[in-house]
């Protein structure tokens, strides 16, 4: 997967070719075709592949600090730094990135991506949540922080600072990690 997303930086996903891909991952087209539907699949596979490899790191820089809201913010900020820092995944986060018949797919493929980015944070963050369904609210809510970080108004913040005192201030209380508002995480 590596290779994989080495050739989606250097081609980009509008001259990639899924044999050029299949070629590179030392796999047959078939059987890149056997996996993943279209390109749009596969580009998303790629890129959530590679950021859950890194997931394991991103829990333990979000583990270095006690205050479960500050594991919040600095773990949002550590995955903005981390897409900023890959300009093809920011390109991935662009409102209008693709053109119009690629549209849906690229939404699903950033929403996945997304996703893999702040499961780390959940993961480590200790919520109670009382059922999937906020569970799946809370993930939803923080892609949408994590992609207004990135790409969003909230990328238009001056500085770190700022952006941490804005976490701070707006998001750590919608997840009740206010002072005081911490429930831990059931044990199931």
């Amino acid at each position: 997967m590596r290779a994989a997303l080495g050739l989606l930086i250097r081609e980009r996903r509008a001259r990639l070719h899924v044999g050029e891909l299949a070629r590179v991952c030392g796999l047959s087209r078939a059987t890149i075709y056997r996996y993943f539907g279209d390109k749009e699949e596969l580009v998303a596979a790629v890129y959530v592949m590679c950021v859950e490899s890194l997931a394991e790191e991103f829990r333990r820089e979000i583990r270095r600090f006690d205050d479960p809201a500050e594991q919040l913010v600095e773990g949002l900020m550590t995955m903005v730094a981390y897409v900023r820092g890959h300009s093809t995944i920011v390109s991935e986060f662009a409102p209008g990135a693709h053109d119009e018949r690629m549209r849906d797919m690229s939404l699903r493929s950033r929403g996945e991506m997304a996703r893999a980015l702040v499961k780390p944070i959940l993961d480590v963050l200790p919520l109670a949540f009382e059922d999937e369904d906020q569970e799946r609210r809370a993930a939803l809510w923080l892609r949408g922080i994590l992609i207004s970080l990135v790409v969003g108004a909230l990328s238009e913040v001056d500085s770190p600072e700022e952006t941490r005192r804005l976490l701070r201030q707006f998001v750590v209380p919608s997840l009740g990690l206010a002072a005081g508002g911490i429930r831990r995480r059931k044990t199931r």
